[in-house]
């Protein structure tokens, strides 16, 4: 049992790498300890690799987030948009961010342990994810296929503050497209563990990453934000027969 309490200010310092070995161990049982650690640890990972992304390239990130459809739409304060509930609070781009990054943590996570089919991987992780965030009561059908690329663009379903479910659909960008610098990012897919367990049994893996580019306001000001989303590839590895 740890005897660290879990608050921001220990995500921040465990994101900062501040955190001495054992003050890391700690940190970490106080994580497995909240009921919404990992979740909070993950976006807090992510909103510091973002601001990084951001400050190393300043001038190049505007121009091409600018073309993702909810930030035209319904962030500069226009009542006119065409999808007012999508992007209504703060709190629903909360959620959807937090649907995206879910998805993409449930893949990584997933993989590894065998309780996972090989050629669905993360498939019932992404479903667990999408029913915690935006399946109260909602009587429309819900998938995680409706949380996944599709085509090139994401779909995700936030909850707006009359209570109906709003779809909001953000572009698909790679690394190239959004934001050279994001390639050098850790990818879960080439963890060479990771290749040399699908090969051990006669698999082999494939992943694209791409980019879905998010805004949210936060003190009257808007902030951008990206979203991984992995797609994985598992297929069989044909041998020759002697």
């Amino acid at each position: 049992m740890s005897n660290t309490s879990f608050n921001d200010r220990l995500l921040d310092r465990l994101v900062d790498g501040e955190l001495t070995p054992d003050e890391r161990r700690e940190a970490i049982l106080a994580i497995e300890g909240a009921p919404d650690g990992w979740r909070r640890c993950a976006l807090a990972f992510l909103e510091a690799q973002s601001w990084r992304s951001a400050m190393q390239s300043f001038e190049f990130a505007p121009a091409p987030l600018q073309q993702s459809p909810p930030a035209s739409s319904t962030l500069p304060g226009e009542p006119q948009a065409t999808s007012p509930g999508a992007v209504e609070s703060f709190w629903g781009y909360v959620a959807a961010l937090a649907a995206g990054l879910l998805i993409a943590v449930a893949f990584g996570r997933g993989l590894p342990r065998g309780g996972t089919s090989p050629t669905h991987p993360g498939e019932h992780d992404a479903e667990g994810a999408l029913a915690q965030t935006v399946r109260p009561e909602a009587e429309e059908p819900q998938h995680p296929d409706d949380m996944r690329s599709s085509g090139d663009a994401l779909t995700l379903l936030v909850r707006g503050q009359s209570g109906d479910v709003q779809r909001l659909e953000l572009p698909l960008l790679s690394a190239e497209e959004l934001e050279p610098a994001l390639d050098a990012v850790p990818n879960w897919a080439q963890a060479e563990p990771l290749r040399q367990r699908f090969k051990e049994h006669g698999l082999s893996l494939q992943a694209r990453r791409r980019y879905a580019p998010l805004f949210i306001e936060q003190g009257g000001d808007v902030v951008p934000m990206v979203v991984p989303v992995d797609d994985a590839y598992v297929t069989p590895v044909k041998h020759e027969l002697y």
